[in-house]
């Protein structure tokens, strides 16, 4: 209402000011009118007085005023008719006026042109008749007339100005005194307002306080309860887990297999539930202890892993070479975020790759800001759907639960863990091409930390490597798609004092080379996404003429035509599985020219004696079952900490490559078997585990063949080739405490 009236007063305003305004305006224009007609009158009379003074003289020198009003009579009278054209009444005077001026000029042409011919006579007697002295002047007693009629008119305008003026007055001064009334009622209105206000207030406050209380307990039921469930969700897994390791038909096997998948699913739930309830009512707890970012990552990545190889494709990290990976901080957590976002980009990507960065975003003396970027080539997503993302019990699509499961809490939860520790959550994504999910936690650097350049542990307690056999300025990438062999021979290069990078594949590899560059790629020719030989041919073709880095391959064929593959799409060198600790300092001695090598051609006859030297291990030192005591040494060396590590990461990823063959073979997958027994040849042929070697070939020709009948009893005869693995791990593992124990008393 109130900018009602200030509208209205302006409006008001307004109109009183142009009336002012206009009556100026006109009063100029009647001077302006006025002064325009007595300078033409002038003009006029100037010319009359000239032709009297030439008639009278005989001398044309009197003509000039002549002469001058015959050119600028015209100009004179456009401009009156100019300024009396929204006059009608004003036109009708300059017409009249402009009538008798010309007439009256027509008679002085006459007159002169007499005097020219030398009829002076008629001259003066024309001029005497015409234009007699003691005659009165018609036009300018016409002018006068039209000047007595503007003065009147202008008069009026003038007194119609004031007028106007004091009526606005008026008007103005009537306006601002209702709103004065008006302002002063709106006061009283908004004081009765306000008490009311406060009433509502205490009123909504005890409200809230019954709905909060409400909701607390609510969410604490629910917490309780989801807690109570996980106990027997828990046990009916692991029984499962217990089930599939016993002989168990096709059938029974593929049923026990669905409540597995039920159960987890439903723990899964259960769980985001439970953090989701304790977010709720602010009971999520962060704890701040030391822990390696690295081995926080691997945990999650081998959490996942098989889900990617189910899909049949690959799960990359990489871990920057300027991340502090010594940090103080609430792992758990992060790993719980991580889960679920690279959980969300396995569940919807059906082809290609997830990809994990870690990023140093910015650092001081005692604390590093991290961005964690999950990267997949999935479905995306539109504009539309990122807005509804991160609210609870909410999915993209409204499909989504129906097609890919899921409670729609873990975007919400993996928010809620990231700002209550100060940092933020994204997401980027367009449809059809996949999504990158990005969020930055703050973490303080564990005391005397120094950067870790590798996304595998390289501090290794391991024997002292002699000075000449240091190559501290070499920058290594190791590419790589199984975790047992990416720690060996990674941490082969850190025990040289190499700074180690790692790729899951070659994608990844041909990223990492296009932000850094590499003294030597170790390159494994059968990986999943892009192998060994096609990443070397497209890094060979970005390179051109002007660098070339030098790739080595890695495989566990030992044939010639492999190498003459390797050659052919440009590698530099060749390795056999198992790569052994020698062979590695022998090819950087050779390629690296600091250390005193020599840059051969890549098609060079030089080899080292161990390049094509595998067979089933009969010519290695063994144990009775065949084991290569040499790769043992190799691998499992440092303290007993870090070799129990080894030996469970080893048998971890043996048991489960056996799971997954189990199940490509019984779906009788023979590209998958193809991947599953490479990977685990490979596996088993770094660690030194040589007997088990030959059954994995058999069965890889078996599936080639397409011999499914005989491929269980060669997987039952791998299993038991397992457990004796096992076995003698364990003697190993006691052996290697019992020796350290005696070296640290003796000191």
């Amino acid at each position: 209402m109130a900018s009602a009236l200030v509208i209205g007063m302006g409006v008001v305003a307004y109109q009183s000011i142009l009336t002012l305004a206009k009556n100026p305006y006109t009063a100029s224009s009647t001077y302006e009118f006025l002064a325009e007609l007595d300078s033409s009158l002038s003009a006029i009379k100037n010319a009359e007085t000239a032709t009297r003074g030439y008639i009278i003289t005989g001398d044309d020198a009197f003509l000039s005023p002549y002469h001058a009003t015959v050119v600028h009579i015209d100009d004179h009278l456009k401009h009156l008719n100019a300024l009396s054209a929204r006059n009608p009444d004003e036109q009708s005077w300059v017409s009249a006026f402009e009538s008798k001026a010309r007439e009256r000029l027509k008679l002085l042409g006459r007159i002169v042109d007499l005097e020219n011919r030398k009829e002076v006579d008629a001259a003066k007697n024309l001029l005497a008749t015409s234009l007699p002295k003691e005659a009165p002047d018609d036009i300018q007693v016409y002018v006068a007339a039209m000047q007595d009629q503007k003065n009147e008119i202008l008069k009026q305008q003038v007194e119609a100005s004031e007028a106007n003026t004091r009526e606005a007055m008026l008007k103005v001064s009537g306006l601002i005194l209702f709103i004065v009334i008006l302002l002063y009622l709106v006061y009283r209105l908004i004081r009765h307002d306000m008490a009311l206000h406060g009433h509502l207030v205490t009123a909504l406050a005890t409200t809230r306080d019954a709905a909060l209380e409400s909701a607390h307990l609510k969410s604490e039921f629910l917490a309780n309860m989801s807690h109570e469930i996980r106990t027997p969700m828990n046990g009916v897994i692991g029984m499962t887990e217990l089930l599939l390791d016993t002989p168990l038909t096709v059938e029974q096997r593929k049923r026990v297999g669905t409540i597995r998948i039920c159960g987890e699913t439903l723990l899964t739930i259960i769980n985001d539930i439970l953090d989701f309830s304790k977010s709720e009512v602010g009971c999520l707890k962060f704890e701040t202890l030391e822990f390696d970012l690295n081995a926080a990552v691997e945990n999650v990545l081998q959490l996942l892993s098989s889900r990617a190889r189910k899909q049949k494709f690959t799960l990359d990290h990489l871990v920057r070479d300027d991340v502090p990976v010594l940090l103080r901080g609430d792992s758990t957590r992060l790993q719980q975020v991580l889960l679920n976002l690279l959980g969300n980009a396995i569940k919807f990507t059906a082809h290609g790759m997830v990809n994990l960065q870690v990023i140093n975003e910015d650092e001081t003396e005692t604390h590093a800001l991290l961005r964690f970027e999950v990267k997949d080539t999935g479905i995306g997503m539109s504009e539309e759907q990122i807005s509804r993302l991160f609210q609870p019990f909410t999915q993209a699509d409204a499909s989504t639960t129906r097609k890919y499961g899921g409670t729609g809490l873990g975007l919400a939860i993996s928010k809620k863990i990231v700002e209550l520790q100060g940092g933020t959550i994204g997401v980027e994504s367009f449809p059809g091409r996949g999504s990158t999910f990005w969020f930055t936690l703050r973490f303080e650097k564990q005391p005397g930390d120094a950067v870790i350049v590798s996304s595998l542990p390289t501090k290794l307690p391991e024997s002292p490597v002699p000075p000449e056999l240091s190559f501290k300025d070499a920058r290594i990438l190791v590419v790589e798609d199984n975790d047992v062999n990416q720690e060996v021979i990674s941490s082969q290069f850190q025990k040289l004092g190499c700074t180690v990078d790692v790729a899951g594949n070659g994608t990844t590899a041909i990223a990492a080379l296009a932000k850094r560059k590499y003294d030597i790629i170790f390159m494994d020719c059968q990986m999943p996404m892009m192998d060994g030989l096609e990443a070397t041919a497209e890094i060979r073709k970005k390179e051109g003429a002007a660098t070339h880095t030098i790739i080595i391959a890695m495989t566990a064929h030992a044939l010639l035509d492999e190498r003459e593959k390797c050659l052919a799409v440009g590698m530099d060198d060749y390795l056999s599985k198992p790569v052994r600790f020698q062979d590695l300092v022998a090819k950087l001695k050779r390629w690296l020219p600091q250390n005193g090598g020599s840059l051969l051609l890549k098609n060079g006859n030089e080899t080292s004696q161990n390049d094509f030297d595998l067979d089933s291990g009969e010519n290695h030192k063994s144990d009775p079952f065949n084991v290569d005591m040499e790769c043992i040494r190799t691998v499992f060396e440092g303290t007993e900490e870090h070799v129990r590590k080894r030996i469970d990461l080893y048998q971890r990823q043996t048991a489960q490559m056996l799971n997954e063959l189990q199940s490509a073979i019984l779906a009788h997958d023979t590209v998958e078997v193809g991947l599953i027994t490479h990977k685990a040849i490979g596996c088993n042929l770094t660690c030194g585990m040589v007997s088990v070697v030959p059954h994995f070939k058999t069965l890889d020709q078996m599936a080639r063949n397409a011999n499914w009948e005989d491929a269980p009893a060669t997987t039952s005869r791998i299993k038991e080739e397992f457990e004796k693995i096992t076995h003698f791990l364990d003697r190993y593992l006691k052996k290697h405490s019992i020796l350290q124990n005696h070296e640290n008393s003796n000191r």
